[in-house]
């Protein structure tokens, strides 16, 4: 029972399992249910002085990071110790302007918590909307009634019955999918320009359907020694190998390495379709994979996959319900991209005290 957590209990981790997380602080949300492992700090017992909200954001600060960073020991592993936390000196503010701070900066993460749960909603509607429509089949009929509910006609095809004027056909006659390529990396002249390249480890990083920006660059030189080019805007990527899975669109012209299988956007069944199909029938395209090392699925064989093509009027009307899905779900990612750059720059700034709130205006 003594390692059990307490909602809003503030936590540090004294271990770099992963880049930049020495030092990094958690507070435990009201849900779930937590337990105290031994390498994440318990911090408690602070001056009645000190504001446990302006601690946390101080403790992420990236000047606090370094300090912190600066106690560790370890070779391949970095650690520290809750005593040589505690060794670390920090300049704080009078109390009333830690809460400001704290207020200001609070304001900001729970706006981008209230778009990130948004966007779950948005993401859970969109792919119930294409459950409904293309496993159940009880898209809208003529009459605005559940096609399958209300009788509609059902025909046999190779994956079971399917609606009257649907079929049953291959990826790759429907979707026209590319792939990628990466010129040497030992070749400087290539790289660091204006031209986006992504790889899957972009999307790793930043889990979101939608791809704003990436690690690397090309040259104009670099893109000339791929032939695959540029991909189109309102395209979409599938991580192909290592693993498979990732998804997101592309909101710019971008080069793509060999790790991605393309759909591109002339395609018949279009980029956002294919991504809430990919969502439902991922399995299925896991299963068509091979490799001794590991599992990767090639353009070829995912042209082979067959699945049910609907009619295009049905494929028009998804559009219409859909696309206002995805459009709200791009422009809340975009808001949480700004509000977390405006959090990022002035976290520093009024740890600092290169900017000061005033407390009676707050």
């Amino acid at each position: 029972e003594g390692f059990i957590l307490s909602k809003n209990d503030f936590l540090v981790a004294m271990t770099e399992q992963g880049p930049g997380l020495l030092g990094a602080a958690a507070l435990i949300p009201e849900s779930d249910f937590f337990l105290h492992n031994q390498r994440i700090g318990l911090v408690h017992q602070y001056s009645k002085n000190a504001s446990k909200k302006f601690l946390f954001y101080l403790f992420n600060s990236r000047s606090f990071r370094l300090n912190i960073g600066a106690t560790s020991s370890g070779t391949k592993i970095r650690h520290t110790s809750p005593d040589r936390i505690q060794d670390v000196k920090l300049p704080i503010p009078p109390l009333p302007e830690q809460k400001a701070i704290a207020a200001v900066l609070s304001s900001l993460d729970d706006k981008i918590e209230l778009l990130r749960e948004q966007n779950e909603t948005l993401e859970a509607l969109a792919q119930t909307l294409f459950k409904r429509w293309f496993v159940d089949f009880n898209f809208p009929d003529e009459n605005g009634q559940p096609y399958k509910d209300s009788g509609g006609k059902m025909i046999p095809s190779e994956l079971g019955e399917i609606p009257e004027g649907w079929s049953v056909d291959a990826a790759g006659d429907n979707v026209v999918i590319s792939g990628g390529g990466t010129p040497s990396t030992k070749e400087s002249r290539y790289w660091d320009g204006g031209i986006p390249w992504t790889s899957p480890k972009d999307l790793s990083e930043r889990p979101q359907p939608f791809l704003f920006e990436t690690n690397k660059n090309l040259t104009k030189e670099g893109l000339d020694k791929i032939t695959s080019g540029l991909k189109p805007v309102g395209s979409l990527l599938l991580s192909s190998r290592a693993p498979i899975g990732y998804l997101a669109f592309t909101e710019f012209p971008v080069a793509v390495n060999q790790g991605y299988i393309v759909f591109e956007p002339q395609s018949a069944l279009s980029p956002r379709f294919m991504y809430l199909w990919l969502k439902c029938f991922m399995p299925r395209v896991i299963n068509a994979a091979n490799g001794s090392t590991f599992l990767e699925i090639s353009k070829s064989a995912f042209r082979e996959i067959e699945l049910i093509v609907p009619s295009n009027t049905i494929l028009e009307c998804f559009s219409v319900s859909v696309d206002p899905v995805f459009e709200r779900l791009r422009s809340n990612l975009r808001q949480i991209q700004t509000l977390t750059t405006l959090r990022d720059v002035l976290l520093p700034k009024l740890m600092k005290g290169e900017i000061r709130i005033k407390t009676d205006e707050l």
